[in-house]
């Protein structure tokens, strides 16, 4: 073990569960989220997330009462921000193999307009490998969020429901990588699997990690298919999905804090660690423009709008 990693481990403190359950449901959320990472080695990081040195020491902590746990519920505001910062740069260094002090900043803009045709391919693929560690170390960060690994209280699953500065409907948003997919087979026919793929994908309106995967994929999609999808249906399923991420978000918080300005902020936010984090430069007018007329779009199943005319 690195003296980093054994340093994030102390700075976690003991925060051994009343049971298994939890951290048998965190390491499986990781692996879902992680597929190519084994449920051993979720596990080994899920053991260190509770501030022990492995599962087994793990397990017999629980076994034994949990002498000494300190749950979130015990801790100070910033107590809990504090340990929740190690958990994330135990899973980055563990599990995604990120530097956690890295910000995987974009590189400089080319001479020419980032969203223009003339983007240089080494840059916009440099440009969507940073955003997409962006990304992941923030799917990692919204994880613990999301699953509380530390914390006693009884999860309860939350519904997103509608905002009054939000473009696309809960019904609409519920079977967005349906649509998508039924749009990919309409257009881009010669790629099945993806469109299978897009189809199959673990999708869920309400969960921000869910949102934050299926943004990954679609918006690496955007880049490689590029000369194929326009900047109507890209950066308006870029906008949409991130309307969705920031009601997730605040659907989380009381509702004295979902206001317009919080909303547009993680809205902000998540354009900035989408894949095609050139999109922003559209932020918000161009971008709610795009939105509307990729809502179109994807209500018609048989729709063969949305590519460039070259490509049709």
């Amino acid at each position: 073990m690195s003296p980093e990693l054994a340093r994030l481990i102390a700075a976690v403190g003991c925060a051994t569960p009343l049971s298994m359950e939890r951290p048998k449901r965190f390491a499986k959320e990781l692996q879902k989220l992680f597929p190519n990472c084994s449920l051993s080695l979720c596990q080994e990081a899920t053991a260190h997330v509770f501030g022990h040195q492995d599962w087994h020491q793990l397990h017999r902590a629980v076994d034994l009462g949990g002498p000494g746990r300190k749950p979130d519920c015990e801790l100070s505001v910033d107590e809990i921000v504090d340990r929740q910062i190690a958990q994330g740069a135990i899973l980055n260094i563990e599990i995604t193999g990120l530097d956690p002090n890295d910000p995987y900043e974009p590189p400089p803009d080319e001479e020419v307009n980032p969203l223009a045709p003339g983007t240089s391919p080494q840059h916009a693929m440099l440009r969507m490998s940073q955003a997409r560690n962006r990304l992941t170390k923030h799917l990692v960060a919204m994880l613990i969020v999301e699953q509380e690994p530390t914390d006693d209280a009884r999860l309860s699953p939350q519904t997103v429901e509608p905002l009054p500065w939000t473009m696309g409907s809960q019904d609409f948003m519920a079977n967005f990588h349906k649509r998508i997919a039924q749009w990919w087979r309409v257009n881009i026919p010669y790629q099945p699997e993806v469109g299978q793929a897009l189809e199959s994908f673990s999708w869920d309106k309400d969960r921000t990690t869910s949102i934050l995967r299926f943004a990954e994929y679609w918006g690496t999609l955007g880049v490689v298919f590029s000369d194929v999808i326009d900047f109507d249906l890209g950066p308006g399923t870029s906008y949409l999905l991130a309307e969705q991420y920031a009601s997730s978000i605040l659907f989380r918080e009381d509702p004295e804090f979902r206001t317009e300005e919080l909303f547009r902020a993680w809205v902000l936010n998540f354009m900035s660690i989408y894949p095609r984090d050139d999109f922003v430069v559209a932020f918000p007018t161009g971008l709610k423009s795009s939105a509307k007329i990729a809502r179109k779009i994807l209500s018609d199943p048989q729709s063969r709008k949305g590519t460039w005319e070259t490509a049709r």
